[in-house]
């Protein structure tokens, strides 16, 4: 049976906690890695390398907490299968609903875009083009 409601909303923003303190993880070693790249052994490419990756997992992390937050009644009252949102129950669409399914459709399509320009080997040809 899928998870549906409250249990539901809260395992999504369990998974959005995980990965803000994974992220704030992250932003340490990002910290740390611009300081060596800048300063200590300047290197153009990994520096600008290092700076896109990180500005691209942001992005995708803040339109994944904006997504949940934005969305409380999708996220509560459906559940995911087979690449679909499935509305839990034999409930009416409501207006509401059909709402916040857009707004996470638009949520999906910009972080998508920024999954695409996050591969490796399209970072490190604009690494190229630029130094």
């Amino acid at each position: 049976m899928p998870l549906c409601g409250e249990l539901s909303y809260r395992i999504s923003i369990s998974g959005l906690w995980a990965a803000s303190v994974l992220h704030g993880l992250y932003t340490a070693l990002f910290a740390r890695s611009v300081y060596v790249l800048a300063s200590r052994r300047p290197k153009k490419y990994y520096l600008t390398t290092t700076i896109i990756l990180y500005a691209l997992i942001t992005a995708n992390i803040t339109i994944g907490l904006v997504q949940t937050v934005l969305t409380p009644t999708l996220t509560a009252n459906s559940y995911f299968f087979a690449g679909a949102d499935l509305l839990c129950g034999s409930g009416p669409e409501t207006a509401e609903r059909a709402h916040e399914a857009s707004v996470n459709n638009l949520g999906n399509a910009i972080e998508d875009g920024i999954n695409a320009l996050a591969q490796y080997e399209y970072i490190s040809n604009v690494a190229e083009i630029l130094f």
